[in-house]
């Protein structure tokens, strides 16, 4: 295991899910390097992370679901807030 910030930006809609994983260039504990070079934030300059790919199946599809759920219980409220 890596000690990197790791990121996971996930875009869902009915029919698609997208996943997007930025790491840090940094590892967290080299000290020597600036707190903002080795944590940051999904909208942080490219040159501090890297896209890479995120492997294996049990983990897309957790959030996935997650994401699924998320919205259905937003549309709950809403729709509630509405009635």
């Amino acid at each position: 295991m890596t000690n990197f910030l790791v990121i996971i930006k996930t875009t869902w809609g009915p029919n698609l899910c997208l996943f997007e994983k930025k790491e840090c260039l940094k590892k967290i504990g080299q000290l020597k390097y600036d707190l903002y070079e080795r944590v940051f934030t999904y909208e942080a300059e490219d040159y501090h992370s890297r896209i890479v790919p995120l492997r294996g199946y049990i983990l897309p599809n957790k959030i996935e679901k997650l994401s699924y759920i998320i919205v259905q219980v937003n549309l709950f409220f809403f729709f509630q807030r509405i009635i």
